[in-house]
């Protein structure tokens, strides 16, 4: 196995070591290798050529970026042809899941995927491929 060896701030190795112990992890290493994994089966989903079906998931948290909101509609906007379904949820106070169905093919998934992980405010983005005939 290699070893690779990275800088992480200490305000995010405290709250790895949380998660490490709330998630039930072995070590430290282990809840990495598997937020790594998660990262490159994303990547892997994108890189396919084939048309399918996306559900690209945002979770948002405009309390500190007013416009993160408004920034992403543009964004699904400029997407149109491909969209399928948009639905913006608020979660709680200025949280929000924005859940966008495509049907496209994987490089406009993977284009609308980098625009929103752009965004200031967006937290977290999930990709899910779903396959059919």
């Amino acid at each position: 196995m290699t070893i690779i060896s990275i800088s992480i701030p200490d305000v995010l190795v405290e709250k790895i070591d949380e998660a490490v112990g709330i998630l039930g992890y072995t070590s430290r290493s282990e809840f990495i290798r598997e937020a790594i994994r998660k990262r490159v089966e994303e990547a892997e989903v994108l890189r396919s050529d084939a048309k399918s079906i996306f559900i690209i998931m945002a979770l948002s948290d405009h309390s500190k970026y007013k416009a993160s909101d408004a920034k992403i509609l543009e964004i699904i906007h400029s997407y149109q042809p491909d969209i399928k379904a948009f639905y913006h949820l608020i979660i709680r106070d200025f949280l929000c899941l924005n859940i966008a169905i495509i049907e496209s093919f994987s490089n406009i998934a993977f284009n609308l995927v980098r625009e929103l992980r752009s965004v200031r405010g967006v937290i977290d983005i999930q990709v899910y491929r779903l396959r059919y005939p």
